[in-house]
């Protein structure tokens, strides 16, 4: 997957600052990792889809 803007992991990060950890360890996974496919996103994120 690529990512294309931090801006919205640091966006959700100020609104949500009790979970801007979790949020930037995220963006961090994601621009780290090359998922192949969206299926290997959901094995390694199973809940990312549910919010």
């Amino acid at each position: 997957m690529h990512i294309i803007s931090k801006a919205p992991f640091e966006e959700c990060a100020r609104k949500y600052p009790n979970d801007a950890l979790a949020l930037y360890s995220l963006y961090r996974v994601i621009k780290e990792t090359d998922f192949s496919t969206p299926e290997e996103m959901r094995t390694a994120f199973p809940n990312l889809g549910q919010f």
